[in-house]
């Protein structure tokens, strides 16, 4: 597991806008890209790129054909990828796949269109809870009400039981 500092995080996530930046002026299709929401300076670990793989797995078949990217390091696995589809359906099956598959809850998947990130509040929804208390996620972030070590732990469990077959009714439903 790799440990590294905020300002490499802050670098990766600069590295990470360019890219979707390069991709807004080189494709007129939406971008989706695909996150752990993994805590703390480790975010490339086991865990994360376990959950990474589940995800990405489900959001190629519900995305097919669409164009991918990955990138690592100190923001911890991400796909990001070129889609031909409406943003907005493809939206509403993220949030879909975010809220109804196991690990959904685990990761962030963003939507862009045009250079906008199509936000649950732009979709008319409301923003997404706290996988440990049901709060409103932004708020239990921005005031850290739950310990790194609380956060890990509920995601290695989560990959845990899924690996162990719980969570496997999903039924995915491509675009």
């Amino acid at each position: 597991m790799n440990k590294y500092s905020p300002e490499d995080i802050l670098l990766a996530r600069e590295k990470r806008a360019e890219l979707i930046e390069n991709l807004h002026n080189t494709t007129p299709f939406p971008i989706v890209v695909l996150r752990v929401n993994y805590p703390g300076n480790s975010k490339d670990n086991e865990v994360a790129r376990g959950i990474y793989e589940e995800m990405k797995a489900e959001l190629i078949k519900r995305l097919r054909g669409a164009a991918t990217h990955e990138l690592g390091g100190a923001e911890g696995p991400i796909l990001i990828m070129n889609c031909k589809a409406e943003a907005h359906l493809i939206k509403l099956s993220c949030i879909e796949l975010e809220e109804n598959h196991y690990l959904g809850r685990c990761v962030d998947i963003d939507v862009y269109d045009k250079g906008q990130c199509l936000s649950r509040s732009l979709m008319g929804m409301e923003p997404r809870r706290c996988f440990i208390c049901d709060n409103y996620a932004h708020l239990c972030v921005r005031s850290r009400a739950h310990s790194l070590k609380q956060v890990e732990s509920y995601l290695a469990l989560r990959l845990q039981e899924y690996r162990r077959g719980e969570g496997h009714d999903n039924k995915s439903r491509p675009l």
